[in-house]
């Protein structure tokens, strides 16, 4: 496979979707109990005289752009190993009909789509006939409003997002350390998301936690040279563990 770095250097995240189809081989889930294989002394050994103890696994994905519908495909965007080409792509918002991706240079036509969140069936068709779906959460916001700039805090840190309270959930916000000598500023590379677990601070204030004190414990320098650090913090990190969980859910889709 590629590095992930030659990928997103590549990658045309803007209006095209992303595919990766990849083959490979595993041992059956049941190689132990047909005693094709022992484990010894922490070992895996293949028993000799036995039939072969690996079974071929298919890896599929569709990956649409952030925050918007595809409008076309790009094979360039296509990962695989399979030696397949890619003939057709389609997909289905929740229930309706599919409608076909134009392929790079083809002309396409906007579907008009007001914000939400929605339910996306893509199906790809592959040069032996093969056909394959997948499924994806995609949320469109409302392009009349625009997310506040970033907030430059102490420590090279950024408030990413803000997660404004209501009935069903307490808020929270999101803060970034990029990663260091990151090759595409201002984009995820390597993100290492930390959630914050249960905040005693209304006890005593040596007992909170935030990005500062995060970065303090030894090794977060030497990580955060290597990934980009996302911290998210809980308004209220004693609030029930669901309302809190629909914090999370929502600033995994900021």
């Amino acid at each position: 496979m590629q590095e992930s770095d030659d990928v997103f250097e590549t990658l045309d995240e803007k209006n095209a979707a992303g595919i990766i189809y990849y083959k490979y081989n595993t041992f059956a889930d049941d190689a132990l109990e047909r005693g094709l294989v022992t484990f010894e002394n922490e070992k895996i050994r293949i028993v000799p005289g036995k039939p072969s103890p690996y079974v071929e696994k298919e890896c599929f994905a569709v990956m649409p752009p952030e925050g918007s519908l595809p409008k076309v495909f790009d094979k360039s965007n296509f990962f695989s190993n399979t030696g397949l080409d890619v003939t057709k792509v389609e997909y289905k918002i929740n229930n309706s009909s599919y409608r076909p991706i134009p392929f790079q240079g083809q002309a396409f036509r906007e579907l008009p789509i007001s914000p939400g969140e929605y339910n996306i069936t893509f199906r790809v068709t592959f040069s032996n006939g093969k056909t394959l779906e997948s499924h994806s959460i995609t949320t469109i916001k409302d392009s009349t409003t625009s997310r506040p700039p970033f907030t430059s805090l102490p420590d090279g840190v950024v408030e990413f997002g803000k997660i404004n309270a209501d009935s069903n959930q307490s808020g929270g916000t999101i803060q970034v350390k990029y990663m260091k000598n990151s090759p595409a500023e201002g984009k995820f590379i390597r993100p290492l998301i930390i959630v914050e677990d249960m905040d005693l601070s209304s006890l005593s204030n040596s007992l909170s936690i935030n990005m500062e004190k995060i970065l303090s414990i030894d090794g977060m320098e030497e990580l955060s040279q290597l990934y980009d650090i996302i911290y998210i913090d809980f308004n209220d990190g004693l609030d029930d563990l669901l309302r809190n969980g629909e914090v999370l859910r929502r600033a995994s889709i900021w």
